[in-house]
């Protein structure tokens, strides 16, 4: 359930985003996040990775026997969504440099939002998970 209200969470937060920027008339849809959310997204995977290396040792050590498999799956899925939205950013960008279709600009900008909030949101609960795993009693 969780899960479901996270993805209808980022889905609302996207659309008001695009909602603001069109209304602003920004164009950091088109000269900012959609040129750079390859990048953005690989580079929150590779922080994630390391964050995960880092709990994972944690975690060994502070096991007494226990294998964590809770934990191990959570880590795999975390990796998979990760991987998942980084395919997802290399298809916007390049549907970006396509011939036009109809509401491209609406597609790609909402799109673009939802593939940067979750790939935020990943991050944010990977560095809790690593706060928990370090300092246990806080």
């Amino acid at each position: 359930m969780n899960t479901a209200r996270n993805h209808f969470l980022y889905i609302v937060f996207a659309i008001a985003s695009y909602s603001i920027a069109e209304w602003a008339k920004s164009t950091i849809v088109d000269n900012y996040l959609v040129a750079n959310l390859v990048t953005i997204v690989i580079a929150l995977l590779a922080i994630n990775v390391q964050t995960i290396a880092v709990m994972t040792v944690k975690l060994k050590e502070l096991s007494k026997g226990d294998t964590f498999k809770s934990a191990v799956k959570e880590i795999k899925t975390s990796i998979y969504e990760q991987c998942f939205l980084v395919a997802g950013a290399l298809l916007i960008n390049g549907a970006q440099n396509t011939s036009s279709f109809e509401n491209k600009a609406l597609i790609i900008g909402i799109c673009s939002f939802y593939i940067l909030y979750a790939s935020l949101h990943i991050f944010i609960d990977t560095v809790n998970a690593l706060i928990t795993a370090l300092f246990p009693d806080y």
